[in-house]
């Protein structure tokens, strides 16, 4: 294995983006903008063109995905025109096991949720923070999810037609964006 996708919501999406990157061809997603083989190219190449399409395509272009190259000696950059969106990393290096052994350990070293005032308890998990390490920006994620959801707070307007906004500022310094 030289490469993961990860970030799905649940199993069902996982298994339907593999599904769809093995059958590109039966995929109602793909059928009609799929990409033809190049007579030279690999298949592995032609899998890594049929990915960058996917994480173009909607409904994945909107989902937090992760790509992971696990041997960067096979790491290729993707399609030129078909680059991911900005708000899914690419990442470099061998999959690291979830460290945290016990979740319910620390959850009173947290404090309040920085929206609605209310401490983190074992039942409502780990909190969401700030991607630039405010010290307020701590929430619960259904706390986040109600913000993010307010059109004034949205920063680019096109994006409110969305269930669930692609990005929002953070609630407490204003400065990063929420990806």
């Amino acid at each position: 294995m030289v490469l993961i996708v990860y970030g799905f919501p649940n199993a069902i999406s996982a298994l339907r983006f593999e599904w769809a990157w093995q059958n590109p061809n039966l995929s109602r997603r793909l059928k009609d903008s799929l990409p033809v083989r190049k007579s030279r190219e690999t298949s592995f190449d032609y899998r890594l063109r049929v990915l960058a399409l996917m994480l173009c395509t909607g409904p994945w272009n909107r989902l937090g995905l992760t790509i992971q190259w696990i041997k960067q000696s096979c790491a290729r950059n993707l399609s030129e025109n078909l680059v991911p969106p900005l708000h899914m990393p690419i990442a470099f290096g061998p999959i690291e096991p979830n460290c945290l052994e016990n979740p319910g350990t620390n959850i009173a070293s947290f404090g309040l949720c920085q929206i609605c005032h209310i401490p983190f308890s074992v039942d409502s998990s780990v909190p969401l923070t700030c991607p630039s390490s405010c010290p307020l920006g701590k929430w619960h994620l259904l706390c986040l999810a109600n913000y993010m959801t307010q059109a004034d707070i949205v920063p680019d307007r096109s994006e409110i037609s969305y269930l669930i906004p692609l990005s929002a500022l953070c609630p407490a310094c204003f400065n990063a964006e929420l990806l």
